[in-house]
Formats: C-alpha cells, sequence, structure tokens
C-alpha cells in the first residue's frame, strides 16, 4: 500500500492528515460500511500485499466479488473469492482462513475445479465478451481467488429497471444478447458450461461493450459432479439444486450441457422483451405433471413487436425436455438472427429479395430466349411449306450439342473484414462478370469500416453471368450512444469518456462546497441512456468552495442544468 490510505469504494487515495472519514471522491462512508461475517474486512491484503481489498460488490453461492487495487500494476481490479457459503465459514477471530464446515470431499474438488476451469477462461481473454482474468491465486486463506478485470458500467437487469414503464425493443434486446450468444459458442468450444447466465451476470459497460460475468458455476462438460444453487426463473430443470446425498429422479436430471446454457439465454431475453421474469422451470414441471401442459406465458403477451419466429426461437430454448430443447448456441443464434421472418436482421431480408429479383430476371430472360424461338419457327414457316420443311429436317446432318464450359464460382464470406480487405478477397471473382455495390449502414455491433454483411451467402454456387451483382454492406458504425458516467470524474476524464462515446461536451463551471474542485458535480443526461451520436451533454465542474460565500447559503443552494432529454431544467440537490 506505500503507506497510502485508499477509500474502499473508489479505490482513490485519501489525505490521511486530514482524516477524511468520508470520501471527496465517492462519498463513501468507511464507519457506516458493514462487511459482514461471511466477507473479507476492507483493507485486507493478498500475495503479500499486491492486492488491496474494498468493499464487497457481490456474493453468490459459489464465491463473493469484492473491488480490489493493484498495487503492481496500479489499477482498480474485481477479487472474485471462491467461498460456498452452504459448506463453509470464515475465521474472524484469529484470522481471515475459511475452514469448511461439511462435505469436505465435495469443497475441495470444487475449489479445485474453481481454479482448473479459470485458467481455461484465461485462454478466452481475447474474446471480447468475456470478462478477462489477470491472475489466479490458488491457495491464500485456505481458499482460492481470481483477480479479473472491473468492468463499469450497468447489468441488463439495472438496465432493465430503467425501462420499467416500457417495453424494451426485441431487436435492441437481441442486439445486447448477440455478444453473449457468440461468447459462449467459444466457451463451449472449450468444453466448458457457465451454468449461471442472467441478467445481473451480464454486464452493459461505459465503453458500451457487453461482457458475461461471474463463471463461478463453470464446470467441464464431462463433470459428474455439479453443484449449484440455481436461480429459478433463469435455470432449466436439469440444473436444479440437489442437497448432498439427494438422489436424482431420473437420468435426464443429471444430463447438463449446452443446452443448458441455452436455456438460460432464453430466459434472459424473455427477461428483457417481457420485462418481466418466466415462470420458473421447476413451477412449470409441476404444471406440466398435473395438467399436462406447459404454463410458460407466451412472450407475445407482454410485448406485441414480438414476431412468431422470435417467440418460437425463445420458447424452444426453453423446453423443459432436453432431448426436444436448442440444443446449441450455433443453433439458437441461427433461430434468432439469422430467420428473416424474425425481423432481426435486414440484411436477411434484403438477400432474400435479392435472391427473388434474381429469380424473376432468369424467368424473364427465358421467356423471351422462348418468344425468340417461336419468332423464327413462324418466320421460317411462312417461306416454306410444311412437306418441304420436313424434307428439309430430314435432309441436314445432325448437329452435335456443344457442352457447356461455364466456370463454376463459389461465393467466400467477407463479413467482419475491413473493405480493403475485402475488396482485396474479392479479385479472384473478377472474371466472373458479377457487379459488387458496396452500401453503408448503421450498426450496434459491428465496429466502423468492417463488413456487414453480404447479399450473396458464403458458399452459394453460379456459373459466370448468371447472377447480376453482389451487394457488401460497410458498417457506418453505431447511430445511438450510450452515455456514460462521468459524474465524479475530473474534467479530462469526462472529456474523453464522452468523445469515445461519440458525444459533444459543454461544461459549466460552478462553486461546491463538498465536490473538489476539477471534479463533475452533474451531468444533464443520465448515464445508460440512448442518445444520438454528437448529442451534447452538458457537465457542471467544480469550482471548489466558494470563498465569498455563507457557508449555510452553500448548504441550501441548488443547481440547474439546461437541456436534459425531455428538455426541461432539471434541478440537483447539492452533494
Amino acid at each position: 500500500m506505500n503507506g497510502q490510505k485508499r477509500c474502499y469504494n473508489c479505490m482513490r487515495i485519501l489525505e490521511e492528515e486530514k482524516h477524511q472519514e468520508i470520501c471527496p471522491w465517492c462519498g463513501f462512508e468507511e464507519k457506516k460500511y458493514i462487511a459482514g461475517g461471511q466477507c473479507l474486512p476492507p483493507g485486507t491484503t493478498l500475495l503479500n500485499g499486491r492486492y488491496l481489498i474494498g468493499r464487497k460488490l457481490s456474493q453468490g453461492g459459489f464465491g463473493i466479488t469484492y473491488i480490489g487495487w493493484d498495487n503492481a500494476l496500479e489499477h482498480k481490479v474485481a477479487v472474485k473469492e471462491y467461498y460456498p457459503s452452504e459448506f463453509v465459514e470464515r475465521d474472524t477471530t484469529k484470522s481471515y482462513s475459511v475452514s469448511v464446515r461439511k462435505q469436505s470431499d465435495l469443497v475441495s474438488r470444487e475449489r479445485d475445479n474453481f481454479v482448473k476451469e479459470a485458467r481455461i477462461l484465461y485462454s478466452l481473454s481475447s474474446c471480447p465478451g468475456i470478462v478477462h482474468i489477470e491472475n489466479i491465486i490458488e491457495n491464500e486463506n485456505d481458499t482460492s481467488y481470481l483477480i479479473m478485470e472491473l468492468l463499469e458500467g450497468v447489468t441488463l437487469k439495472q438496465y432493465r429497471d430503467e425501462h420499467r414503464n416500457q417495453q424494451l425493443d426485441p431487436k435492441e434486446a437481441l442486439e445486447l444478447m448477440k455478444p453473449v450468444i457468440r461468447s459462449m459458442q467459444e466457451v463451449h468450444k472449450m468444453g466448458l458450461l457457465h451454468r449461471d447466465i442472467s441478467p445481473d451476470n451480464i454486464m452493459l459497460c461505459n465503453d458500451l461493450e457487453v461482457k458475461l460475468l461471474d463463471f463461478g458455476a463453470a464446470r467441464s462438460q464431462d463433470s459428474t459432479q455439479f453443484t449449484t444453487i440455481m436461480k429459478t426463473e433463469f435455470s432449466p430443470p436439469e440444473q436444479r439444486y440437489r442437497k448432498p446425498g439427494e438422489g436424482e429422479r431420473s437420468k435426464a436430471l443429471k444430463q447438463q450441457g449446452p443446452w443448458t446454457d441455452v436455456y438460460a439465454v432464453c430466459a434472459t431475453l424473455y427477461y428483457l422483451i417481457a420485462g418481466k421474469a418466466a415462470q420458473s422451470s421447476q413451477g412449470r414441471v409441476c404444471s406440466l405433471l398435473e395438467t399436462g401442459e406447459d404454463s410458460l406465458t407466451p412472450l407475445s403477451v407482454w410485448n406485441e413487436d414480438v414476431t412468431p419466429e422470435l417467440e418460437r426461437a425463445v420458447s424452444h430454448g426453453m423446453v423443459l425436455k432436453i432431448q426436444k430443447r436448442t440444443a446449441s448456441m450455433e443453433e439458437l443464434y441461427r433461430d434468432l438472427y439469422e430467420c428473416p421472418q424474425n425481423g432481426t436482421t435486414e440484411e436477411a431480408v434484403e438477400e432474400k429479395a435479392h435472391r427473388w429479383k434474381w429469380m424473376a430476371g432468369i424467368f424473364l430472360a427465358g421467356l423471351c430466349m422462348v418468344g425468340i424461338v417461336l419468332a423464327g419457327i413462324y418466320m421460317r414457316s411462312s417461306k416454306t411449306s410444311v412437306a418441304g420443311k420436313l424434307e428439309d429436317i430430314r435432309k441436314e446432318k445432325p448437329v452435335e450439342t456443344i457442352k457447356s464450359k461455364s466456370k463454376t464460382y463459389r461465393m467466400i464470406r467477407v463479413e467482419g473484414m475491413k473493405r480493403k480487405e475485402a475488396a482485396g478477397a474479392l479479385q479472384q471473382l473478377a472474371d466472373s462478370s458479377l457487379e459488387i455495390i458496396w452500401k453503408r449502414k448503421y450498426s450496434s455491433t459491428v465496429k466502423k469500416g468492417e463488413i456487414l454483411s453480404q447479399s450473396i451467402a458464403p458458399g452459394t454456387e453460379w456459373e459466370a453471368g448468371s447472377l447480376g451483382k453482389l451487394t457488401i454492406y460497410v458498417s457506418r458504425g453505431r447511430k445511438y450512444c450510450r452515455v456514460p458516467v462521468v459524474r465524479g470524474e475530473a474534467e479530462q476524464e469526462a472529456r474523453r469518456l464522452l468523445k469515445k462515446a461519440k458525444l459533444r461536451i459543454c461544461v459549466m463551471k460552478e462553486y461546491h462546497e463538498t465536490v473538489p474542485e476539477g471534479l463533475v458535480v452533474e451531468q444533464s443526461v443520465k448515464a445508460g441512456r440512448r442518445v444520438k451520436k454528437n448529442t451534447k451533454i452538458t457537465v457542471i465542474v467544480s469550482k471548489g468552495s466558494n470563498p465569498a460565500a455563507g457557508q449555510s447559503e452553500l448548504n441550501n443552494s441548488t443547481k440547474t442544468i439546461r437541456g436534459s432529454r425531455n428538455g426541461q431544467n432539471k434541478v440537483v440537490p447539492p452533494m
């Protein structure tokens, strides 16, 4: 710690000589914070003082997550402690070591799996939709720890709560979940299951990235030991919690696989689009046994914008019997994003329209050829008699059929490439008489300048001249941006964050008694809101204490920001 006192909430340095009890940066008051008997107290260090533990961020059935500080690399981290609360307890009298109360063999085995599979997840660090693991501490306080990147933003649960009074557009929900599904494809390829996908385990970061959190419940697909505390609304029946020694009701309940995570992803989509969680799988099982019918309420009941195809894809991923459920993330992705009727991919609709135009063109060309042939026969018959024509045909030598020697081409995949790279790759089709048309389109998931989609599907085969044109859609980047959190940041950092989010900034400076000079006191648009690019965001930056004003006047003053989202003044009391 180098003798420096830090706030256990924002991890910024405090001035000890001033005996600061309340953090001037974030307002955290250490004396009022209660960690709880199961948690490490703030100020605890790990790995010979390298990592400093702050306040608890979250706690689940498998572990506790804290905010932390890496003294070596000097940045904030998230620290996940393996702590299966049902089986262990913490010794707070002499040390902070974890002791096992029951099922020691099970706890030891699961802890080994916790470390083993964390190493596998480390290999997935390049995957943009998964939280990055920085370090693993195998044995300290008689347990293990994961050091992960600290993601700042809101969970999808928090984001959905902000839309409580309005339906979340299905297209927006699908865009939010697309990186999660893509990431889970890679996780499953590594032989792992997440088993804890839910809206509160998916983070919408301030930089607008979507990342999957909390792999504490992750296990190998071939594991025969699954112990979990399920989240009833988001977990399938085969993942139900089983107490030690309790027998399984059927063989199906033991069978966890990629379809287990598919159920959780679809249940999360259901929650985002419907605005409420679906009935629990256990409740649906009971209803099925009693009435013979599944009690899952159709998604379109809650949101009228849901298409039949989207409803079918989500419900198929939430089928109770694993034999009838969507089996993999690849299959789920096809059902959700590659079905034109879903209304989820405009490119797919355009591709289908293009195919119909192409087929119509061929049909018309065929009609023209038939017309030409018939016209020639008619003109010839007008000059000679039928008998003479037949005689001429008998005398003619047989005409040899010339076989077509047209070259066959196969369409390549350029999606995800840069435009220059794609243009180079398409050079191999230069002699195919195919016209290439480049168009730009907004996208919230594909980076600006990268290929978004192509009108002819990869793998399509055709002969030279049989296809007219190929349309390549290049991403223009995001049309809408989400406002980042700048309150509490320095003015320069606020400018950087807003510029990165493609937003403009207007700075107003005012005196403030409690917020240090140079920090943002308030912002005109709430963090997480969707706004158009280049929207002006007004921020108030503190000028520090007003030497000319009295203390009482400062405490009773209010600040007004103009230019909020609804166009009205926003009155913010002093912090």
